[in-house]
């Protein structure tokens, strides 16, 4: 005689909902890298910025660094919870889980912004600094203009990857903790 749902089925529709949960953290966390590339191409390319946008646009920066941190540390923490959920269901598929996982860790330690954290957050000194792909309101302002006249070809290869191949290597790691996730079975 059976009181509740099999301990199995618990375990299952936990991992669905933790899964769900994943799908909803990885699309937040495209758009907010997506909202980063955005703003440097705007504060890249356009020049003529009233004051109230700069406010607006400085604000949208501080909201991107903080939720991608947040929402990345979230995801983290969520695919740790489905990978205890599989083990205690044995419910199969945890190697897939335990890849995504490391994928997410690699991306949260990619996604954070160490320059805060370092003595020079505008990277004017002549000591490199890895930065994170969440980028300062600052170093936004510091370094997303260029004049190539002024730059040798190396620097602003560096500023490229920087401002857009670095959120682009984010992406992936993006799509390879939804891919390994999808994958668990």
């Amino acid at each position: 005689m059976s009181i509740g749902p099999e301990p199995d089925a618990d375990c299952a529709a936990a991992l669905n909902i933790t899964l769900r949960i994943k799908n909803w953290l990885v699309g937040l966390l495209l758009l907010i890298v997506i909202g980063e590339l955005s703003l440097f191409f705007l504060f890249r390319y356009r020049t003529d910025w009233q004051p109230k946008a700069v406010d607006l646009l400085q604000y949208c920066m501080g909201l991107i660094e903080f939720f991608g941190v947040a929402l990345a540390l979230l995801l983290l923490v969520d695919l740790l919870l489905a990978l205890n959920i599989t083990l205690s269901g044995r419910l199969g598929g945890a190697a897939h889980l335990v890849a995504a996982l490391v994928w997410s860790a690699a991306l949260v330690l990619l996604l954070f912004p160490w320059q805060a954290f370092l003595a020079n957050a505008t990277f004017s000194s002549t000591a490199f600094k890895i930065p994170g792909v969440l980028y300062t309101w600052e170093e936004l302002t510091a370094r997303a203009r260029w004049d190539a006249a002024s730059l040798n070809i190396w620097q602003i290869a560096l500023r490229w990857a920087r401002f857009v191949a670095f959120p682009l290597v984010a992406v992936i790691f993006l799509i390879n903790v939804w891919h390994h996730a999808r994958r668990r079975a």
